[in-house]
């Protein structure tokens, strides 16, 4: 038991000394160097209550497996004591794997599970023999001991360093994964190592005793190391504190009881007013404050809006509600708290800055591209239905130039017309990734900054037109939906954090006889509707939560509460200096002095109690006034935890266990714990189903269904036979995966008013793969919002019935997103019968991405109706392929792709005659970055290819001579994956010859 309990402990001490070592580089790069000796320590503690924690379990598991290998007296037995020890780290990452994405709704799931775990015992069984073998051969010398643990040392960084490099900050389940690794990878090395007569099992007592008892005091009272372990740039620190993290709770947060300042409206005539100007609304998507020169950037990248901020009003420190296009677009046209009011389930508040413009007689347009809906759109349908109140909306996906042509063309037209007074927004989408400008380099910055550049020339050219075209005054507000984030603290892109560069946005106002100022008070983007609309004489609506800000325009004082924004759990208030952000899932708090430290370095949660008290009240009074609940300890945790609070979990658990408020609130109080999950929630829903009230019980049996706990089975299916909760009963039901969900759910795809409803029917049906419900989907298929589901769900049954009805869908007439689900239907379905009207398809609607990877499944290489080839494991001359987990943009699961980092000559299958030419079809993406491609079919011209860091389908059109080429050259200026080349025939030329891009 001694050298089981010693081996296990000192490997999982090497893995998790080396994960936090590999965070701690992680954390000194974005952290004040006099903080990083703190955070060093706490890590290197924290990795030893990790180790020792799951030592000691798995050393008895260890020595069970020794006693029976003794017990079975065969050599293939002795292995099992290393099987065993690696055997929960297997199952982690096993179930883990297929914790993510589109792998959670993957119909065999389990079965997935299963293999992997099966395969990966396997793997480990092979490495230990190994091990043992050569333990055997070489005597035990402390060298040996030593060599075993470097060896087990650096493949351990190798795993941390990819768990860093890999989407920081996005995807937690994978950056699980990876640290499960590092630990099975520790288990395995170990058993390499020599065993010792007498293991110091006193010193790994004594060891990690301190090191409970200091990483508990470090965790329990450091506010600020407890958030610095918990960041982006500190994966494996962030899922080692999620298991310890459990049994140390956080320190409680202190508050200062706070109200929120009633909005500022004013009718002072003194103010800066325009009555009957134009507003010009420009806005530029992931712009950054802080690469405009008018906010200390000296590059010179943006001369044109400098020249326009210089001249107009800039807000120094103007926030963003969200660091999500739709939330933040939708919130600023509104202003409205949406990320927050979205989850309280209050209804968007229908008026808008374009609405209120509208009633008042002003023409109202606007450019955007429909993809700020992407993210959270399906939440925010009331906005991109109405088009935001707009009066006409262009959604195009144009570049900047094309986008500057389109609007100067809305702004003759309203010349043309008696120039009535107007509102124009454009939206320029370049500055978003991927970045593609190389004009200033091809690193990551200068790539951003280039496409900066190109929006400043196009709003130059916007701006002065407008106004040399229009004889009313123009008064031109510019700002952006959010920043971008470019490893400041660790991470990418946008969406996952609320640090500076994120949320911190331009917003500069320029107006006739508005004299020049700086504003330093911190304001937000809800804040521009009633300003705009109270410049032009409008009143704004009552709906609308935002402030007039022309008494700062003006250079007067103004009372505002802090600037707040939102993402996921994280929460933050900013007063112009101090700036606090809150995790309301883990009750974890970071606390910036903007003024001395406009990096976010160094946490001062713990140095400044005052501060966070002061702004936490801020925060929580916030929250409070947009609640429409009454006052009562109940309804404000329900409030809570529909703000995602996993705080308020406990209180709702403890109304349900003690039987504690109304019937209502209990009840509602089971449906959020079925959302917010928890430790403690599977124990209060169990108990939950003993309630006297029957509402109780069943809203306990739906909320433990939707957390896939089956012993909801029972209740869940009685609930079957009650009308008002039957639909929700089957959702539950379904996501057990059980077949008596079937029946109901066909019930809602027939019947139910509720599009959602129906849509979601449709999935489900396709999830469980029940013959059954083909009727009802072929049925589904002639409703119109509901058809594109349908028939995805059709291809998941397998049932050949329905490719005449899927193959009608790829009628060009119909719309894309029937073509979507009809491409995605026929994709699933394989059938060689859809080869030839996919192939058209590919051809003829560019628009419809992921029809290739169709072709593929359907035959269409294998047939050789078309020509290419598919890269995929096997393939000769390829490395790094294998089978890719399915993704949110992707159209199917279980992709097989190829790495390619040098010249690769494939072996292609000639497409079949065609005098009319060909479309070559080339997917992939750039490894870490953009990628160039050369690709040569035979002796045709080699064709440049340029692969974005996400994956991509690129068009070239090919001579009729390059179509039964057989071989093809493929050179990659750096490293890159490819998932198919094809070469297919082509009937008529397609409409656009453009590189299409995946969401």
């Amino acid at each position: 038991m001694g050298d089981a309990l010693q081996r296990t402990w000192v490997a999982a001490l090497v893995a998790a000394l080396a994960l936090a070592a590999a965070d701690g580089v992680g954390l000194g790069a974005t952290t004040e160097p006099g903080a990083w000796p703190s955070i060093a320590w706490r890590l290197a503690l924290l990795a030893v209550v990790l180790a020792s924690a799951v030592a000691l379990p798995l050393a008895v598991t260890g020595r069970a497996g020794l006693w029976l290998a003794r017990r079975a007296r065969r050599a293939w037995v002795w292995t099992l004591p290393s099987v065993a020890l690696a055997l929960p780290w297997v199952i982690f990452v096993s179930v883990a794997l297929f914790s993510g994405g589109s792998m959670r709704r993957l119909p065999h799931r389990g079965l997935g599970i299963v293999l992997t775990a099966a395969v990966l015992t396997a793997l480990v069984d092979v490495g230990c023999r190994a091990a043992r073998r050569y333990r055997r051969r070489v005597r035990p010398r402390p060298a040996v001991a030593a060599a075993g643990l470097v060896v087990a040392l650096f493949a351990v960084l190798g795993l941390a360093s990819l768990n860093r490099a890999v989407l920081p900050g996005l995807y937690e389940y994978l950056h699980a994964t990876l640290v499960a690794l590092a630990f099975l990878v520790a288990f395995v090395a170990a058993d390499a190592r020599p065993r010792t007569r007498r293991p110091p099992l006193v010193a790994v007592g004594v060891l990690t005793a301190l090191a409970i008892l200091g990483a508990g005091y470090g965790l329990s009272r450091g506010r600020a190391i407890r958030a610095a372990l918990g960041r982006p740039e500190a994966p494996a620190a962030r899922a080692m504190l999620a298991l310890v993290g459990r049994v140390i709770a956080p320190p409680p947060a202190p508050s200062i009881e706070a109200r929120r300042p009633e909005t500022v409206r004013s009718d002072d005539p003194g103010l800066p007013s325009w009555p009957g100007a134009h507003v010009l609304l420009v806005t530029v998507d992931a712009l950054r404050a802080d690469r405009l020169g008018v906010y200390g950037n000296r590059r010179g990248l943006t001369p044109a809006i400098d020249a326009l901020a210089r001249d107009g009003v800039v807000f120094e420190h103007a926030s963003t509600q969200a660091p999500h296009s739709s939330y933040s677009l939708c919130s600023l046209m509104a202003s409205e708290y949406l990320h927050e009011t979205v989850q309280l389930r209050q209804a968007p508040p229908t008026a808008t800055l374009a609405s209120a413009l509208g009633a008042a007689g002003y023409r109202t347009a606007a450019l955007y591209p429909d993809g700020i809906f992407h993210t959270h759109g399906e939440r925010l349908t009331t906005y991109r239905d109405a088009r935001l109140g707009f009066e006409t909306a262009d959604p195009r996906w144009v570049d900047a130039e094309r986008r500057t042509d389109a609007a100067l063309a809305l702004v003759d037209a309203v010349a043309r017309d008696d120039e009535p007074p107007s509102l124009l927004w454009v939206h320029y989408f370049d500055a978003h990734e991927p970045y593609r400008e190389t004009s200033l380099g091809t690193s990551l910055i200068d790539r951003y900054d280039g496409e900066v550049r190109n929006v400043d020339r196009a709003v130059d050219r916007l701006v002065r037109e407008a106004r040399r075209r229009l004889a009313r005054d123009v008064v031109v507000v510019l700002t952006a939906d959010h920043g971008e984030e470019l490893r400041d603290h660790g991470g990418l892109y946008h969406g996952s954090s609320l640090y500076e560069e994120q949320v911190h946005v331009p917003l500069v106002v320029n107006a006739p006889g508005l004299a020049a100022r700086r504003v330093r008070a911190a304001v937000e983007l809800v804040d521009v509707a009633p300003t705009l609309l109270a410049g032009v004489g409008v009143s704004a609506p009552a709906s609308m939560r935002g402030d007039d800000l022309r008494a700062l325009m003006a250079g007067e004082p103004l009372p505002l509460a802090p600037a707040m924004s939102a993402v996921g759990e994280l929460t933050s208030a900013f007063d112009g200096r101090w700036k606090l952000i809150a995790d309301l899932h883990t009750n974890v708090f970071q606390l910036y002095d903007l003024e001395r430290d406009p990096r976010e370095r160094q946490n001062l949660v713990d140095a400044r109690p005052e501060e966070l008290a002061r702004l936490h009240g801020q925060l929580r009074a916030w929250l409070g006034s947009l609640s429409a609940a009454p006052p009562t300890p109940g309804a404000q945790a329900l409030e809570l935890a529909r703000l995602g609070d996993i705080g308020a979990a406990p209180a709702l658990a403890a109304m349900l266990v003690a039987r504690r408020g109304s019937t209502t609130e209990r009840a509602e109080a089971a449906r959020e714990l079925g959302s917010l999950g928890g430790p403690a929630a599977p124990r209060a829903l169990l108990s939950g189903l003993r309630d006297e009230a029957p509402e109780v019980a069943a809203e306990s049996a739906i909320a433990l269904g939707e957390l896939g706990d089956r012993r909801a089975r029972r209740p869940l299916l009685a609930l079957l036979e009650d009308g008002a909760r039957r639909s929700r009963a089957a959702f539950a039901l379904a996501r057990l995966g059980d077949a008596a969900a079937v029946p109901p759910l066909v019930e809602v795809l027939e019947g139910s008013e509720d599009r959602a409803q129906r849509e979601q029917a449709a999935q489900w049906l396709g999830r469980l793969g029940d013959p059954r419900a083909y009727d009802a989907l072929v049925a589904a298929l002639d409703v119109v919002r509901v058809r594109r589901y349908a028939a995805e769900a059709l291809g998941r049954l397998g049932d050949p019935r329905a490719l005449p009805r899927l193959l009608a869908m790829l009628d060009p007439d119909m719309h894309l997103s029937v073509h979507v689900g009809a491409m995605l239907g026929l994709g699933r379905l394989g059938s060689p019968e859809s080869i030839e009207p996919l192939a058209r398809f590919a051809v003829d609607v560019p628009e419809v991405l992921g029809t290739t990877e169709a072709l593929v499944r359907a035959g269409a290489l294998t047939e050789g109706a078309v020509g290419g080839v598919d890269f995929a494991p096997g393939l000769r001359g390829a490395r790094g392929c294998r089978r890719r987990r399915s993704r949110w943009d992707e159209p199917f699961a279980g992709r097989t792709t190829c790495g390619l980092d040098r010249p690769l000559r494939a072996r292609v299958r000639p497409a079949p005659e065609s005098p009319e030419g060909y479309v070559m079809f080339v997917r992939g993406r750039g490894v870490g970055g953009p990628a160039r491609l050369s690709v040569r079919l035979g002796d045709g011209p080699a064709r440049s290819l340029e692969l974005g860091p996400r994956w991509i389908e690129l068009r070239v059109e090919l001579d009729p001579s390059e179509g039964g080429a057989r071989r093809a050259l493929l050179e990659p200026e750096s490293a890159l994956e490819l998932d198919h080349l094809l070469i297919v025939p082509r009937g008529a030329p397609p409409e656009e010859d453009l590189p299409l891009e995946g969401a």
